[in-house]
């Protein structure tokens, strides 16, 4: 599952309700699952030109950095430039 999550107050509780995983972490998919079931989870699909870069290591965050230097310097794009946003 992809995406990018925005949450209400309701958001701790859902969290009090999710059983940790193997690694001890709260996982936001069993969060989003449990807001689903409940009816409370509005879902956008990405469309092409959209990426989900995950960045919760050292090394996934050095590759999204490196990838959106790319973007920017090879196709003159700004990425998460609120000036650019129409």
């Amino acid at each position: 599952m992809t995406g990018l999550f925005y949450y209400d107050h309701q958001v701790v509780d859902v969290a009090k309700r999710v059983t940790p995983s193997d690694q001890g972490e709260l996982e936001i998919t069993d969060g989003n699952r449990h807001c689903l079931k409940q009816g409370s989870l509005r879902v956008e699909r990405m469309v092409r030109g959209m990426a989900w870069l995950d960045t919760k290591t050292h090394d996934a965050l050095v590759e999204a950095s490196h990838f959106i230097q790319t973007l920017e310097h090879c196709q003159g794009l700004r990425v998460g430039c609120p000036e650019d946003v129409t």
